[in-house]
């Protein structure tokens, strides 16, 4: 970086055209490649981003527990902006996409409020039991956890953005990533590198059971094996 700020603009001048041309070719190129893997909805929702959280099996109602501590997906404010608020229907756990204060007020539902507490316990948004961290962290570094899309910014062909809630089509493009990296030795072995487990940050996810800066990023496969063999279901597809 340096080099580029201090050398080239003397050597070479400026090279904001350059910079530019070839920066649209990258952005083109990444824009084929990865358009399956984030499809559109009804082709004007293209996905940016996708914001996902962990879920585990709450010990005693048996529903799914989202390890987050905030639902928020775009704070405006302390009490505006966009929120998914959790809801469990026959056990199930589903989403809806709540702007506040339009929809509802902070009184009535405070994204801030999630149910992971800063310690790490965890309290179910269905019985309202709590799970200590200690018993959340064997859960995890068994396996037994799934992933969960939250929510998705996405991006419009006039330039606008927003927020919505996942639906199965973004699920079915997390899958096919999925398959891409399990079939491309390239990507599985991308950030394979060892965690130090005793570093400054790095010993809270060791604490966790993940070991390669890989487990910090989207999964190698939704349909993780525990250290039993037994397939966990994949997330539900809202």
């Amino acid at each position: 970086m340096l080099k580029v700020i201090l050398d080239y603009p003397i050597s070479a001048g400026s090279l904001k055209q350059e910079v530019e041309k070839w920066g649209e070719v990258v952005n083109n190129n990444a824009e084929e490649e990865l358009s399956e893997y984030f499809p559109s909805a009804d082709n004007r929702q293209t996905p940016s981003h996708y914001i996902s959280t962990y879920t585990v099996q709450c010990p005693n109602c048996g529903c799914r527990m989202p390890l987050t501590s905030k639902w928020w997906l775009l704070k405006r404010s302390a009490s505006e902006g966009i929120a998914v608020r959790p809801r469990y229907v026959n056990g199930e756990l589903q989403y809806d996409r709540v702007e506040l204060p339009e929809d509802v007020t902070k009184d009535e539902f405070n994204p801030q409020n999630g149910p992971r507490s800063r310690g790490g316990d965890t309290e179910c948004p269905n019985c309202d039991i709590v799970t200590e961290s200690s018993e959340i962290k064997d859960l995890v570094s068994q396996g037994k956890y799934e992933y969960e899309i939250l929510g998705v910014k996405y991006t419009t062909p006039n330039g606008g953005s927003g927020y919505r809630t996942a639906t199965q089509t973004d699920y079915e493009g997390y899958e096919k990533a999925v398959e891409r990296v399990n079939s491309d030795f390239e990507l599985h072995s991308l950030l394979d590198e060892k965690i130090p487990e005793n570093g400054q940050k790095t010993s809270e996810p060791a604490g966790y059971g993940f070991s390669e800066w890989r487990d910090m990023f989207t999964p190698v496969s939704w349909y993780r094996i525990t250290s039993t063999g037994k397939r966990l279901r994949t997330p539900k597809k809202t």
